[in-house]
């Protein structure tokens, strides 16, 4: 289970490579049910995504910190226990004005979203 979702991480941060100027990920297989994936990623527009995503067949923590070329925060997807009272606790997210319910997420799926979001900004489509 863990070196599967491993696996489709790397092919995922292959496939995007040409967005990418500088990956730091590290890969941690820490028992047979679980890994911690953490790093740091640059991508060509000079925004940055801090991580660590802690992921088993009993857990699923993460944060996921998506910042600017000048740090400032854009989105940051997390499981901390704090906002009880927003549906889908814990999972939630951070964006300027303010902290929202969020669906679960994974590495992927932020690798997609960021994706999506620098391709349209540079070329205008998705």
């Amino acid at each position: 289970m863990i070196q599967s979702y491993f696996n489709r991480v790397r092919s995922r941060l292959k496939e995007i490579s040409p967005l990418i100027q500088t990956d730091t990920s590290t890969f941690e297989i820490v028992s047979a049910d679980m890994g911690i994936l953490k790093g740091r990623i640059i991508f060509i527009d000079g925004s940055a995504l801090d991580f660590r995503e802690l992921f088993s067949t009993n857990d699923h923590d993460y944060r996921f910190h998506w910042m600017d070329a000048s740090n400032k925060l854009i989105v940051r997807w997390d499981t901390a226990p704090h906002y009880k009272n927003l549906a889908n606790f814990p999972f939630h997210k951070h964006i300027l004005d303010g902290v929202y319910s969020a669906g679960e997420m994974d590495f992927i799926a932020v690798l997609d979203y960021i994706k999506q979001e620098i391709v349209f900004k540079r070329f205008g489509h998705k």
